[in-house]
């Protein structure tokens, strides 16, 4: 029983591991310089703030901010 749980608990550490280094490298990545791309003046139909929507398909926008130059969206989703 005793060795099962250790086994159990090494398989389990091992396994965090795995995942937090692959998450930092999924980081680098993404951000190189470690400086994230921030999303700022969010709107929906022209307006920062709608109270409600009359349109089955509206109209979104939002501005990207970033420390670095030449910075760009390459693509959305939206969930």
């Amino acid at each position: 029983m005793k060795d099962r749980l250790r086994f159990c608990s090494i398989a389990v550490l091992s396994l965090s591991a795995v995942f937090a280094g692959a998450g930092c490298q999924a980081w680098r990545v993404l951000h190189p310089t470690g400086q994230p791309i921030k999303v700022v003046g969010l709107r929906c139909e022209y307006l920062a703030a709608p109270m409600g929507i009359e349109t089955a398909s509206p109209r979104l926008s939002w501005v990207l901010e970033s420390g670095e130059r030449a910075q760009r969206q390459s693509g959305y989703q939206i969930l």
